[in-house]
Parts: C-alpha cells; sequence; structure tokens
C-alpha cells in the first residue's frame, strides 16, 4: 500500500532523462509491554558478519575514455531538450571516465523513469543538499558505509564548484559531492531501516536493569577471561544493538562497534506486534462502527448493559465491530454476544473531510480523543490503527506538515526536564511541529492510551506502514529526508473529537548545515 511517488521519481526527471540518454548517446558504459522473550537460536540473531569489498572488473568502453572529459559542457541534440529546465538540467550534466563506472543490473524502469548509472557507497556520513554546492540547503543524509544510486553526474553551482573525486552528482532528488566514496562493489543501495530477523524493528532495544552495571566489554572472550570492562553504559537511556550471540548457555547483545554487553545486567524490550487496518482491502460493513478493545490485560464483556458482572474477557487490542448508537455509556457488539463500556474500547469514526487535499491527496488524521490514526487518499480512508498521544506531555493541536523524516533517530529529553530519558535509533520518525513526531515505541503496548511525551506513537508494524506512506520521499540508503517545494511533506491534522484546528502549515523552510 505504496501511496507515495515511485522512489525515484524526481522533479526534473525527464530533463535528467534526456541529459542522460545523450551522454549514453557520447559514451557507452555510462550505463537500494513487553511480549515473551526471544526463544530464537543465538545463530539466527547473530549480527551480520562485515562484507568483504573487493574491486568489480569495469567493461571495456567502446570509445576512447579521453572522449569524456570532466565538466565537459554538452549541447543537447535538435528536439531533445527544449524547455527551459529541461536545457538548464542537461546543461549540467557531465561525462566522467567509463573505468570510474562498475557494471549494474539492468533495472526495470517505467516510461517516466531513470535507471541509475552507477551506485556508489558513503565514506562518512554524506549531506545530500538541493542544489550541487556546499551553500545549498539540505535535503537528506546517507550514513556511512550506505550505498546509494547515482543517476547523473553534475557541475557544481557558483562559486561552490569545488569537489573532489567524481564530483557531483544527481541521485534521485538531490546531490552529492562524491569525494567522500567509493565504488559499491556490487552493493546495492536498500531502504533503511534496514529490519532485523523478526521485521518488526531494525534492533535489539535494552535499558540497564535496576540495581546492576553493564559493562561493555571487547568482545565475549574478552569477558569470559575477566578482563575489565571498557566503558559502562548508562541509566536511563534505551539503548539499540545490532546483534545477539550466545555463548556456553550465556547471551550477550552486539552493539555497532562489536563490543558485547552480558545480556543478565540488561532489561530488553520486546516490541509490540499490534498492528492497524488495511481499510482499502477490509471495509467496515455498512451500519456498523469499527472498534478495538484497549483494557489491559483484557476487556469485559456483558451479557446486557445492566450487568455487574462480566460473562467473558475480550483479549487486548482485538479488533471489533459494533452497534453505532450506544445504551448509555455501553455498546452492543454487532454479532449480539453482549455489551462492552465505552471507556473499554476506541471507536474508529470516518475524519471530517480535509477541504484543502486534493483528489486523490495523501493526509494524516489524528483524533486525541479516540486515540486513534487514520491514513486518507482525498475523501476516502486507506489505513486505521491505534496511538499513544502525549501523557507526560502536550501533543499540538492543528494542521501541520511532515518537514523531516527520519528512518531512524536518536530522542531524548530536553536539559533541566524532570523526566529524564534517551533512547536510541527510534524507527520511522517523522517530525511535523519541532520536536514533535509521529514514530515506532518498541517500549509499551498500550496504543489506544496516552503515553507518550507529546509525540505520537505508533506500534513498530504500523509506524513502518505509515513512514512508507507518507511524503517527503527518502531514497534507498538515505538515513534523513527534508521536504521540499517539489516534494512537500504529508500533512497531518490533530484534533481533539472533531474540535476545529489552526491551520499551521507554512512555507518550506530550508536547513542548512
Amino acid at each position: 500500500m505504496n501511496l507515495g511517488p515511485h522512489p525515484r521519481s524526481h522533479a526534473n526527471k525527464t530533463a535528467i532523462r534526456w541529459a542522460v540518454a545523450g551522454l549514453i548517446g557520447l559514451s557507452a558504459g555510462a550505463c537500494d509491554l513487553v511480549s515473551e522473550p526471544d526463544e530464537s537460536p543465538a545463530s539466527e540473531n547473530a549480527p551480520e558478519e562485515a562484507e568483504a569489498i573487493s574491486d568489480v572488473a569495469e567493461p571495456e568502453p567502446t570509445q576512447p575514455a579521453t572522449q569524456m572529459v570532466r565538466n565537459q559542457q554538452l549541447t543537447p541534440s535538435s528536439g531533445v531538450a527544449t524547455d527551459p529546465v529541461a536545457e538548464q538540467a542537461f546543461r549540467r550534466v557531465r561525462a566522467v571516465d567509463p573505468a570510474e563506472l562498475e557494471p549494474l543490473p539492468e533495472a526495470e524502469t517505467t516510461e517516466d523513469e531513470v535507471a541509475p548509472i552507477a551506485h556508489r557507497i558513503a565514506r562518512q556520513q554524506l549531506p545530500v543538499r538541493t542544489e550541487p554546492s556546499h551553500r545549498a540547503a539540505l535535503r537528506g543524509r546517507i550514513p556511512m558505509s550506505e550505498a546509494f544510486e547515482v543517476f547523473a553526474f553534475v557541475d557544481g553551482e557558483g562559486e561552490d564548484k569545488g569537489c573532489g573525486g567524481l564530483g557531483w552528482a544527481e541521485i534521485g532528488g538531490g546531490y552529492v559531492c562524491l569525494e567522500r566514496t567509493r565504488k559499491a562493489a556490487g552493493k546495492a543501495p536498500r531502504t533503511l531501516p534496514k529490519m532485523r530477523g523478526n521485521g518488526i524493528t531494525p534492533y535489539y532495544y535494552a535499558k540497564v536493569r535496576k540495581g546492576r552495571t553493564a559493562g561493555i566489554y571487547k568482545s565475549i572472550e574478552s569477558y569470559r577471561a575477566g578482563e575489565p570492562a571498557i566503558d559502562t553504559l548508562q541509566p536511563k537511556r534505551d539503548y539499540a544493538f545490532v546483534g545477539r550471540r550466545m555463548k556456553k548457555g550465556e547471551f550477550f547483545l552486539v552493539n555497532e562497534r562489536r563490543q558485547v554487553v552480558p545480556e543478565k545486567n540488561m532489561a530488553r524490550f520486546y516490541p509490540s506486534t499490534f498492528e492497524g487496518i488495511d481499510l482499502e482491502t477490509e471495509s467496515v460493513p455498512e451500519g456498523k462502527v469499527l472498534a478495538w478493545a484497549v483494557q489491559w490485560p483484557a476487556t469485559p464483556r456483558y451479557r446486557t448493559a445492566s450487568d455487574d458482572q462480566p460473562i467473558e474477557n475480550i483479549e487486548h487490542q482485538q479488533r471489533l465491530l459494533l452497534e453505532p448508537e450506544p445504551e448509555g455509556q455501553w455498546y452492543a457488539l454487532s454479532d449480539g454476544s453482549g455489551y462492552v463500556h465505552e471507556e473499554d474500547v476506541r471507536r474508529w469514526t470516518l475524519p471530517a473531510a480535509l477541504e484543502t487535499a486534493a483528489a486523490g491527496e495523501v493526509w494524516i488524521d489524528v483524533n486525541i480523543e479516540q486515540q486513534m490514526l487514520t491514513v486518507m487518499r482525498g475523501k476516502a480512508p486507506v489505513f486505521a490503527t491505534l496511538i499513544s498521544t502525549g501523557l507526560k506531555g502536550h501533543t499540538p493541536r492543528g494542521t501541520y506538515r511532515i518537514r523531516l523524516k527520519q528512518a531512524t533517530g536518536t530522542m531524548s529529553s530536553d536539559p533541566g526536564d524532570s523526566d529524564v530519558y534517551a533512547v536510541e535509533e527510534v524507527p520511522h520518525v517523522q517530525y511535523f511541529f519541532g520536536g514533535i513526531a509521529l514514530h515506532s515505541a518498541f517500549w509499551h503496548n498500550r496504543f489506544g492510551h496516552r503515553m507518550s511525551h507529546g509525540c505520537v506513537n505508533l506500534s513498530p508494524k504500523d509506524a513502518k506502514t505509515v513512514y512508507d506512506m507518507t511524503g517527503p520521499h527518502p531514497q534507498d540508503g538515505w538515513l534523513h529526508v527534508y521536504e521540499t517545494e517539489s516534494d512537500l511533506g504529508t500533512t497531518v491534522r490533530l484534533h481533539n473529537g472533531g474540535a476545529p484546528v489552526k491551520d499551521r502549515r507554512g512555507p518550506v523552510e530550508p536547513v542548512f548545515g
């Protein structure tokens, strides 16, 4: 249910397509709260071994490399690039020596898409710019060691043409200086974050157990040999680990530096498996109300609206269908099996239309009263789920736009806050107002109740579902993406039970750095 444009789409895709086509004509060779403990074997949870990097044999050029002059100025052929935008993009594109390129597998593209001409790997975190200039606004970020696609090699702009190596490249919605990159050696770009084996989260998460000291050791062997810890984890912080290993019956958590922490000193988080409903494949029967049972550990069911004692419990977060008209504070289950109290369920209703939304435009409705999120396409609902908004902090009301998306990001309290917290590598973060965001919450399973410091918490599965639907749209290999005028963030409307809210969307605010 991917509702955004194809990840390779770009405002200048036509211009780039013609420009790259012109280069190919000149150079052949310009051709990514807790459930039960994880009982899976340690081998299935072990971190991946580092990839062996080796150069790939380069294709033989069909014409002399001396014809591929860097910064060569090209003139569009008659009938190829006629509009000013296309001509400007064409003049930016330059050829490179085919020996700098690697053979790529043939990509399936549509008429409006452009296949990449190269893959590169970042040797450090790379800023993605809106223009080929170090002074341009940020479009996104690519983390170190990640592969990304290159669609054209271009000249720098103005006084900021300086960029070593292969110079500047158009990478599908932004520009990167390739100076701190290397050949991909067959490694393809991947969608971030990369999910681990359970398909729910990209990391193992844990915090220091109360009353314990959690040391970090160079290796399992170092720990078992009695060598001292090289560092100590801090309390009031949720840590992210890339793997989990077992040695002689003892489990260890592995960090990104391949150092280990004995799991016995840590309290692991077991993310919720709850997920909402795809309203395009499952419709709500006419005359019925979609709802979820939200009381933990179970929601009581009563035979009649006047009974004092429940006859049975309904499983936590079970999806229900209710009759639309309540009897006082009680709702009848549509199958005739009894009644539930209004405080024990969260009811979904079709959100009021967003008047500014174009036909087919994707936008998000957040009903704080019912702790419910709905993804809309125009006036049609496509996805609905339970959420958790602010309990320890205020969730703002209003209509906003997503300005920044992070595949993962660290979230923490402000200096001086009485409730101190820090959470590493929170997945699928979407900021829409200051430090307030939609994001995954792996640390609780109380969706349908207020739990957050002001953000909108989603279950890990739902956070990914919503992230994949919204703009701005990152390319494979991108860790962050900022909205631009050509790739606006998705609108988010937050209200309390349908009460009117102010439209707080403004112009795109460029971010520099």
